[in-house]
């Protein structure tokens, strides 16, 4: 239960630094999967989906850590984080977004469409 509660706040905090733009995802050869690194440990999120399940949603968002050797040394899915945080779903979900906008480029794309349709708005 304790590293649960860590995961938890690590999620937080991978969502802040996000937001912040601290972060570097990047794709992984694995299609939905994105990763970041830290000086000993690497974070992978992706997300899968869920058959014959009434839920609203149908995906189940997956966070593994790596050791420094890429080691997965756990992991766990909002599922798993249920019973600790009832949003575990949404956390999970909006930082995988974070992830895959940052990883497949979103901002640049975003900033060089509008610099030719709109080139009177600086970015």
């Amino acid at each position: 239960m304790y590293h649960k509660n860590k995961i938890i706040r690590i999620m937080f905090a991978l969502n802040v630094q996000a937001e912040m733009r601290n972060l570097t995802w990047t794709k992984t050869a694995e299609y939905g999967t994105f990763m970041t690194s830290f000086p000993k440990n690497s974070i992978l999120i992706s997300k899968s989906s869920r058959e014959n399940e009434s839920r609203g949603d149908n995906c189940i968002y997956s966070i593994k850590f790596l050791n420094e050797d890429g080691n997965i040394i756990e992991e766990m899915t909002n599922v798993d984080l249920e019973n600790e945080f009832s949003n575990s779903l949404s956390l999970m979900k909006q930082t995988y977004e974070y992830a895959r906008r940052q990883a497949m480029g979103l901002d640049d794309a975003l900033i060089a469409i509008l610099a030719i349709i709109d080139p009177d708005i600086p970015f």
